[in-house]
């Protein structure tokens, strides 16, 4: 509690001094993380965020990276170095479903992206491998999965999306 209360004062000495505007992404930045880990949600939607997992420059970054090379071997038993090919070509977004999937009760809902959701018109990519193993990591609370690709660049980026529609078993 002493933490918590040394944190509140000087967060409040910041926005009395600097006002709000510039310390409020910063600080819901850093606050999400904590705050989400304790807290359970009916549903997830969003859009999260599309990078290939290696680019992820964050301070935790590695610990994504770690626990998708433990989500593929796990799911696959593939070698370690087989696993880290396959990281190379999966995204971020896939390691933020592992996260909405472990908040969500009763459904989440996202836009991916193709390449590391779905995509019947060409032969599976290694990104689909890591959404598999977040999938299959969540089996038992899994009621029903659907994918729908979209065949439409809808962001003009380049990268076509893909929507994954999850609901949960009943508890």
């Amino acid at each position: 509690m002493n933490k918590i209360d040394e944190f509140c004062k000087a967060l409040a000495e910041l926005l009395e001094k600097y006002g709000n505007g510039v310390w409020s992404a910063t600080i819901v930045s850093m606050l999400a993380p904590l705050v989400i880990k304790h807290i359970k949600v009916d549903i997830v939607i969003t859009n999260p965020p599309w990078l290939q997992l290696t680019k992820f420059k964050a301070s935790y970054a590695e610990k994504i990276l770690s626990k998708a090379s433990k989500l593929i071997y796990v799911t696959t038993r593939l070698p370690e170095n087989v696993a880290g090919r396959i990281i190379m070509g999966s995204d971020l977004a896939s390691m933020a479903l592992y996260g909405a999937l472990s908040i969500a009760e009763r459904a989440v809902a996202y836009v991916m992206p193709r390449e590391a959701s779905f995509y019947a018109m060409s032969s599976q990519r290694s990104g689909i491998l890591l959404t598999y193993a977040v999938l299959k990591k969540h089996e038992t609370r899994i009621d029903r999965v659907e994918m729908i690709d979209l065949n439409f660049d809808a962001f003009q980026h380049g990268n076509y999306p893909a929507l994954l529609i999850i609901s949960m078993k009943e508890s």
